[in-house]
C-alpha cells in the first residue's frame, strides 16, 4: 500500500513509474556519475575540509549563527549529514549538481542523454574544478547551482511540478547557505525579468514573483536569527568589519585615520600602527592584529570572534562612512575595486595547499567535538597524513580543455541549424555570473583562487543549448542511423 502511493506520488511529479526498465537505466547512470564527481574525496579517503569547515560543522550543531557568515550551510549539514558523518553531505552535493545537468540535458533535448551526462560530468571532473568543488564541505558548491536553476526556471516555465519544486528548492538553498549568494542571486533576479525571461514585462514579473518572494523570506529568516542572538535585525552583522580588512591592502585605511584619527578617534585608532596591510592578517591574526588588539571583548568570560566582530561592526561602518565621504581615498578604494574584479575574474587556478590541520585548528575540534566518529576516517585520510594527491594536473588539463571548448563553440557557432539566440543569451548568463561573482568575491572581499574557481566551471556548459541539433546532425550524416527518441530522464 504505502510502495503504491510513494509510486503514483512519483509518477505524478516526474511522469516516470518505478516499474519502467527506463527508470532504472536512467538512475543507474545517475548513480555512475555521482560516482564520478566524488572521485577526490575517494582517493582523499574523506571530504576535503577547509579551515572555514570547522565553523559550519560547529554551528551545524549548537545552532548559534556566525556573525560573520550565513548559517545556511550549516543547517544543510545538520539536515543532510543525518548527524551521523559528513559522508552523506558531499553526496547529497553530487546527487543535486547532477540531478541539474540532467535537467539541463533534458530541456535542451540533447540525443543519447545518458550518455551525454556520463562524459559531461566526466568532462566537469577531470577539466575543471566541479568535483573538487562539489567534495569540500564548504557552501562553494552551491555558488553556480541556484544560478543555473534560475535560468532553467526563466527559460522552461512548461515543466513538470516536481523540477518546478526542484528549481526552486536549489535556488532557496544556494542564496541561503552564503551572503556572497544572496547578493548574486539577487542581481539574476533583475536580469531574469529584464531580459531574459520570455513573454511581457507582466509576465516576467509575475513568473519571478515566486523566487522573488523566497529571496526576502530568506533574508528576513537569516536576519532573524542574528536578531534571536542579540545581534543587530541584519543580514550579516560583520560585513563592516570585512570591508574594512578588504581596504587595508595598499593602506587606505592606514592613511584615512591617519588624517581622521585626530579630529575624530575611534577606538581603532589606539593601535592604528598594527593594522596589517593583509586583509586576512587583520582579520584572523589574534596576536598581532589591531582588530583583536582593539576590540576582544576581554571582560567577557568566554568570548569568542562572533562578540568581537559585533562590536568592531560599529566603529567599522562609521570608518567606511567616512572614508567614503573622503574624494581622493573615496577614488582609491574605487580602483582597488575594479582592480580586485579584474585580478579575480581570471584567477581559475585551483588551489590546493590545505591542510594537514593540527590539534587546536576549527576542522579538528569540531570533528572531535561533533561528529567523533567520523575522527579516525578523518586522521586517516590523505589530507591529514600528507600523502595525499595533490589534484595539481587539473590546472593544467583544465587550460587544454579550455582551448578545445572554444573549438568545439565554433563549430557550433558555424552550424546553420544552432539557435544562436538562444546560444548567445546563455553565454550572457554565464559570463555575467562569472564577473558578478568575481566583483562581490574579489573585488568587495578577497582574491583568492578558490572564490572563482567555485564558478568556473560553469564555462562547460556553454555548448548544451546547442548541442541538440548538432548532434543529431553529426549522427545523421556521418554514422547513417537514426536518433532513437528517448522517455525523460
Amino acid at each position: 500500500m504505502h510502495f503504491r502511493v510513494t509510486q503514483n506520488a512519483f509518477r505524478n511529479l516526474t511522469g516516470a513509474s518505478f516499474k519502467q526498465p527506463y527508470f532504472w537505466i536512467s538512475w543507474g547512470v545517475t548513480l555512475l556519475s555521482i560516482i564520478i564527481s566524488l572521485f577526490p574525496a575517494i582517493i582523499n579517503g574523506f571530504p576535503i575540509l577547509y579551515s572555514d569547515s570547522g565553523t559550519y560543522i560547529e554551528r551545524a550543531f549548537s545552532n548559534i549563527p556566525p556573525a560573520d557568515r550565513s548559517i545556511g550551510y550549516s543547517w544543510w549539514i545538520r539536515a543532510t549529514s543525518w548527524q551521523t558523518g559528513l559522508w552523506p553531505v558531499i553526496i547529497a552535493q553530487a546527487w543535486i549538481s547532477v540531478i541539474l545537468f540532467k535537467d539541463f540535458i533534458y530541456q535542451y533535448q540533447i540525443p543519447y542523454r545518458h550518455v551525454v551526462l556520463v562524459v559531461l560530468t566526466l568532462i566537469l571532473s577531470c577539466c575543471s574544478a566541479y568535483a573538487y568543488t562539489v567534495c569540500h564541505i564548504l557552501a562553494d558548491a552551491f555558488a553556480p547551482l541556484g544560478v543555473l536553476s534560475l535560468w532553467l526556471w526563466w527559460r522552461f516555465p512548461s515543466v513538470t511540478l516536481g523540477k518546478k519544486i526542484f528549481w526552486l528548492s536549489l535556488w532557496t538553498i544556494s542564496i541561503g547557505v552564503h551572503y556572497s549568494h544572496f547578493l548574486t542571486g539577487f542581481i539574476f533576479l533583475i536580469v531574469g525579468i529584464g531580459v531574459l525571461a520570455t513573454g511581457s514585462i507582466y509576465s516576467r514579473f509575475k513568473r519571478g514573483l515566486l523566487p522573488i518572494g523566497i529571496w526576502i523570506v530568506v533574508g528576513l529568516l537569516l536576519s532573524w536569527q542574528q536578531y534571536l542572538h542579540n545581534r543587530p535585525f541584519t543580514l550579516n552583522p560583520g560585513a563592516p568589519v570585512f570591508l574594512v580588512a578588504r581596504f587595508c591592502e595598499n593602506n587606505y585605511v592606514q592613511n584615512y585615520l591617519t588624517k581622521a584619527c585626530i579630529d575624530k578617534r575611534w577606538d581603532l585608532c589606539s593601535n592604528q600602527a598594527d593594522i596589517p596591510s593583509n586583509p586576512m592578517s587583520f582579520l584572523w591574526d589574534t596576536q598581532h592584529s589591531a582588530l583583536y588588539k582593539t576590540y576582544w571583548p576581554k571582560q567577557l568570560a568566554n568570548a569568542t570572534n562572533d562578540d568581537m566582530f559585533v562590536i568592531a561592526a560599529l566603529d567599522c561602518k562609521e570608518i567606511l562612512e567616512g572614508m567614503l565621504k573622503d574624494p581622493k581615498t573615496r577614488e582609491g578604494m574605487l580602483t582597488e575595486v575594479v582592480n580586485g574584479t579584474g585580478m579575480q575574474l581570471f584567477k581559475n587556478d585551483i588551489a590546493l595547499d590545505w591542510g594537514p590541520y593540527g590539534e587546536h585548528s576549527a576542522p579538528l575540534s569540531a570533528i572531535t567535538n561533533r561528529v567523533p566518529k567520523d575522527l579516525p576516517a578523518f586522521q586517516a585520510s590523505g589530507q591529514q597524513t600528507g600523502g595525499w594527491v595533490h589534484f595539481y594536473w587539473l590546472n593544467t588539463w583544465q587550460w587544454w580543455s579550455i582551448q578545445g571548448l572554444w573549438v568545439l563553440l565554433l563549430l557550433l557557432w558555424r552550424h546553420p541549424q544552432t539557435d544562436l539566440k538562444e546560444m548567445f543569451r546563455f553565454a550572457i548568463w554565464v559570463f555575467l555570473l562569472l564577473f558578478i561573482n568575481a566583483f562581490i568575491t574579489g573585488g568587495l572581499a578577497n582574491v583568492y583562487d578558490r572564490l572563482q574557481t567555485r564558478v568556473f566551471w560553469v564555462i562547460w556548459l556553454l555548448p548544451l543549448p546547442a548541442l541538440s541539433s548538432y548532434l543529431k546532425s553529426f549522427f545523421t550524416k556521418f554514422k547513417r542511423v537514426e536518433i532513437p527518441s528517448e522517455k525523460p530522464m
